[in-house]
């Protein structure tokens, strides 16, 4: 019987507490707690005037390791993202790089351009790689480049053999990534690694095999029977060598600055959201490529027959996509930079993808980005944001040129509801409305 009492109230409020019930399993009574930074935590908290200051950096981008690869996959719900900003082709995005497989799968909305931002300039070297291969290899040499399929001698050949990476993307890779790449870049973020060691708790020295069976359960009672064989005491309650190795090892110190949670209050968080996850219906697992990473890891991926791949692979690899973006990888624009610098002079913006960055800034810092966001934003231009340990919402009726962002919150709640992706406590979509 599963015992652990801290996932009741997460699969209460999202509808799942009955499957688990239905399949026998009983939970203890319990509260979790919504977990909150200082200072933003409801609207009203970011209203206020707009600020142009120019002098608010972002916080973070000052004190972490830009030389580290943190993210080689983009563990953010692309097919969520994609339907939130309801892309035009006459939009110009703005985007969060991260390591580039959601600017890719936007880019399949085929908008006019997408300036993808990161203050890392690891991060953009993926994404050049990514374009690059799209741009000069077959599908098949491009899953081998990226580790799914092929040896370390073979991929390292296809980097060399890649002609359009700009010079300072070529030098990142071949000096700083050349081992991620032999070994297979596509899960050799320090996150990926981080999640390779949740995935090991569950194997539980088995091996891929039973974590291929949950992954192809047709119930979600045959999925906690298997989850009966793992080795749960471990995975949620918490402990520091599973759920917190994100923590620990993922994610630099300094994007938690201003997340104030203990160890084991962070792993009860995971784990809450593992368990929604895993309960999902079976057409979201099997269609899944975020829950074949974290289950199968590559070492379960490369087992995998070329034909039946595709569902394992983020979407930018898979068939049709991968030729299609052939002819539109020349409307991305990769800028090394902050945000802030990015929204300088006379930029503006359709649509954005701003994944979690409002958690790594202080409050005055987040209300200075989110106003100049507004300004620079068209009228009914949309705004995508996560929230992950931090709950940070849009602005209140700021004055900023007679705009404001209106949350949309039924699109919110129907997006939040179809995330394939554990790990994000809330998603907001905004629209950019002019004052009455």
């Amino acid at each position: 019987m599963l015992r652990q009492a801290s996932v009741v109230h997460y699969l209460t409020r999202k509808g799942y507490l009955h499957l688990a019930e239905r399949c026998g399993v009983r939970f203890p009574a319990c509260t979790l707690p919504r977990f909150t930074c200082v200072g933003i935590t409801t609207r009203s908290t970011m209203s206020g005037s707009c600020t142009n200051s120019s002098d608010m950096k972002s916080e973070v981008e000052a004190n972490l390791d830009l030389s580290k690869l943190r993210y080689s996959m983009v563990w953010e719900d692309a097919v969520m993202l994609s339907e939130a900003l309801d892309i035009k082709d006459t939009d110009t995005i703005l985007s969060i790089t991260s390591s580039g497989d959601n600017v890719l799968h936007m880019l399949l909305g085929k908008p006019k351009k997408i300036f993808a931002v990161d203050f890392s300039p690891t991060q953009n070297a993926v994404l050049h790689l990514k374009i690059a291969a799209i741009k000069e290899l077959t599908r098949e040499e491009a899953i081998k480049l990226m580790g799914y399929l092929g040896t370390p001698d073979e991929r390292l050949a296809l980097l060399k053999k890649l002609k359009t990476l700009p010079d300072h993307a070529k030098g990142i890779l071949v000096t700083q990534l050349a081992d991620g790449i032999a070994k297979g870049l596509a899960l050799n973020g320090l996150l990926e690694g981080s999640i390779a060691k949740l995935r090991q708790a569950c194997q539980d020295g088995k091996g891929t095999q039973n974590m291929k069976d949950f992954l192809n359960a047709s119930t979600p009672q045959a999925r906690l029977e298997i989850l009966h064989s793992w080795p749960l005491e471990r995975i949620f309650n918490g402990h520091r060598e599973t759920c917190n190795a994100l923590a620990d090892h993922g994610r630099d110190s300094a994007q938690f600055k201003y997340v104030h949670l203990s160890a084991n209050q962070y792993g009860v968080a995971l784990a809450t959201r593992l368990s929604k996850w895993f309960l999902q219906e079976a057409s979201m697992c099997r269609d899944n490529h975020y829950l074949s990473a974290f289950l199968l890891g590559l070492e379960g991926i490369c087992e995998i027959p070329m034909e039946e791949i595709d569902q394992h692979l983020p979407f930018y690899l898979h068939r049709g996509n991968f030729e299609a973006l052939k002819d539109l990888v020349d409307r991305v624009e990769v800028y090394s930079g902050s945000i802030e610098d990015k929204l300088g002079g006379e930029f503006v913006f359709d649509k954005a993808n701003l994944s979690d960055i409002f958690e790594y800034m202080s409050i005055e810092a987040a209300h200075v980005l989110m106003n100049r966001l507004t300004k620079s934003c068209s009228v009914g231009g949309r705004i995508a944001m996560w929230n992950l340990l931090c709950a940070r919402h849009p602005p209140s009726k700021p004055d900023c040129g007679g705009r404001y962002l209106q949350l949309l919150g039924g699109l919110s709640a129907k997006l939040s509801a179809q995330d394939r992706v554990p790990f994000y406590q809330d998603f907001f979509v905004c629209e950019c409305q002019e004052s009455s």
